[in-house]
């Protein structure tokens, strides 16, 4: 019988029993898709993510959601580079992992204990109409940002970015499935996140829902925060931003994500980061 290491971490936070959470997964062997599905779904965490090391010290990483496979995750990722820095001894400030979007580095800031991803450069594609947007989530056209569209972006997986007014338009969002279900029919993205330039703690508060990948609303999402970031630089024109982002309030989780960005000529530099903290260990019998 084969035995599998495996830890829980809530992710995004400093404190444990918020932020969100994550299994990692450190494999020996290749494990078949289906049974790395199973276990997603059987634990049920937003994300799941299954690690092995390759010979050039790049470390393949597989990230699944209760229902699917995806081709990158921001809380998974920053989760896992906690674990393989702090639980498997590395001296190195930097972890690389291998996704199915492409590569993607993770820098470890020792004196803060942020881990700091850096994402793919942003797609900008298609402006959602405001009475599409109002009519998925629940609201008004009033409701939504008075200068801002809502958009599709991705910075390594599509979600559709809906700036609102406030973190009340904020709070009263609720999805509604049906015309949720046809949006997602005609567009890459499946998950939309919904932010307001205000919060109690941050410069900005967010929402994120997923209903697709089996997640209704997520804790924390690093991927979305990184559009979100690329979002208001290009819609403000401004070349250098960071940010403090809120999200999980709502749900009684509370994260923190640390943004930074940099426009460059033709393209963004786009950094999501985080901490992170264990929460238990063990061994999986295969």
């Amino acid at each position: 019988m084969k035995q599998i290491p495996f830890y829980i971490v809530d992710v995004f936070t400093d404190q444990a029993f918020s932020g969100n959470q994550l299994a990692v997964f450190i494999l020996d062997d290749n494990l078949e898709v289906s049974i790395r599905q199973q276990l997603a779904k059987e634990l049920h965490f937003s994300e799941t993510i299954f690690l092995q090391l390759t010979e050039n010290h790049i470390i393949d990483a597989w990230i699944h959601t209760p229902e699917e496979e995806i081709p990158f995750g921001g809380h998974p990722l920053i989760g896992a580079a906690f674990i393989w820095h702090s639980r498997y001894g590395s001296t190195l400030n930097k972890v690389v992992f291998r996704t199915k979007s492409g590569l993607v580095p993770v820098l470890i800031d020792n004196q803060t204990s942020i881990y700091w991803m850096t994402q793919q450069t942003p797609q900008f594609s298609q402006v959602i109409p405001p009475y599409e947007a109002a009519k998925v989530l629940g609201l008004k056209e009033v409701d939504f940002h008075p200068f801002w569209p809502v958009q599709e972006i991705s910075t390594g997986l599509p979600v559709v970015v809906a700036p609102v007014k406030s973190v009340e338009v904020l709070k009263r969002t609720k999805l509604n499935h049906s015309a949720y279900e046809a949006l997602i029919s005609r567009i890459e993205a499946k998950g939309i996140c919904v932010f307001a330039m205000e919060g109690d703690r941050s410069d900005l508060s967010v929402r994120d829902f997923a209903p697709y990948y089996g997640i209704p609303e997520d804790v924390a999402t690093g991927s979305s925060n990184g559009a979100i970031l690329a979002f208001i630089m290009k819609h403000e024109a401004v070349s250098c931003l960071s940010l403090v982002s809120e999200q999980g309030v709502f749900m009684n989780r509370p994260s923190t994500l640390h943004l930074k960005g940099e426009k460059k000529v033709n393209s963004f530099d786009i950094h999501v980061g985080g901490q992170a903290v264990l929460l238990a260990s063990g061994t999986w019998n295969a």
